[in-house]
């Protein structure tokens, strides 16, 4: 069983690969404007400023408000999804984000965290790095976290993960019985798995490179980090219903499922229907591998790995 720890965030010099791998900080964020400037500023001073990270990525995902703005005057890199991977047409969801901000980013670590966050001791964010710089058996290192709710209240999980999702996992990937936010947006994997793996293009994208390490790399190589306490913005049964059935997706198609099979809508009270289709991203080193070209931003960033 994978243990849990939670190693001091203590600064770590970067320096080529082999020694000490760089990590990149990647943020797919959509309309966070109350929230992105705050996090990108207590990154920048908690992460980058002490050498933990090198970079801080945030992919802005079709905002309407003033998101990048918020994000660039906060110090964060700011690329539009709409400008990464052009040519397999507009972003289909977070996952589709998370793919193109793999494909923008240019560490050896990529860390993935929502735009939302709230009420979070960033440094602990620091601890996934740090957990796949000395671990050399660990590929995904996902945290978890206890909630504040809107009542202030702390609670053990998201009502989609403990109600629909962890019983699941439970059910068909006993192994997975243990990992305590399976839908925890916020991990680090290395680029090299990363760049290997499927990404689901909507909100099944976590899971799913939760199961794809698992068998690739076997259990051993998924670790878990404590990140304390965190608040995030609560969303409406309805919204979840959705997150709700990408997420069992993801998790059926793995099991042999096909998802040409699967269902497309989900069926509201009130007759309306809502759309429950999206694509599966390729892995990015595919695209490579087959001389597919690519968007002038992605080439520029094989070669500089390339030239490390």
């Amino acid at each position: 069983m994978t243990q849990l720890i939670s190693i001091p965030p203590a600064p770590v010099p970067l320096g080529r690969r082999g020694s000490r791998q760089t990590a990149s900080i990647c943020i797919p964020a959509r309309n966070e404007e109350g929230t992105i400037a705050k996090l990108v500023a207590d990154l920048d001073s908690a992460l980058r400023a002490t050498g933990v990270v090198s970079e801080i990525i945030v992919l802005d995902d079709r905002s309407t408000d003033l998101t990048r703005l918020e994000a660039e005057l906060a110090g964060a890199t700011v690329h539009s999804s709409a400008d990464v991977l052009s040519q397999f047409g507009p972003s289909r969801g977070k996952g589709d984000a998370m793919w193109r901000s793999l494909a923008a980013s240019d560490g050896d670590i990529v860390l993935w965290c929502d735009g939302d966050l709230q009420d979070i001791d960033v440094r602990r964010l620091g601890s996934l790095v740090q957990r796949l710089r000395y671990d050399d058996s660990c590929v995904l290192a996902k945290g978890y976290f206890r909630r504040i709710d809107a009542n202030g209240a702390v609670t053990p999980g998201g009502r989609v993960s403990e109600l629909a999702i962890r019983p699941l996992l439970a059910l068909l990937y006993p192994a997975l019985s243990h990992i305590h936010e399976p839908l925890g947006g916020i991990y680090a994997i290395r680029r090299s798995a990363a760049e290997k793996l499927p990404f689901e293009a909507d909100y099944g994208v976590d899971v799913g490179l939760l199961l794809d390490t698992m068998s690739t790399y076997g259990i051993e190589a998924v670790g878990q980090v404590d990140l304390g306490v965190l608040r995030h913005r609560n969303q409406t049964c309805e919204a979840l219903a959705i997150q709700s059935a990408c997420v069992q997706r993801a998790i059926l198609t793995r099991c042999g499922f096909d998802r040409r099979h699967l269902g497309t809508t989900l069926q509201r009270r009130d007759h309306e229907t809502a759309q429950i289709t999206s694509p599966l991203r390729p892995p990015l080193r595919s695209l490579t591998d087959l001389g597919i070209e690519q968007d002038q931003l992605y080439v520029s960033h094989c070669f500089a790995r390339a030239a490390r």
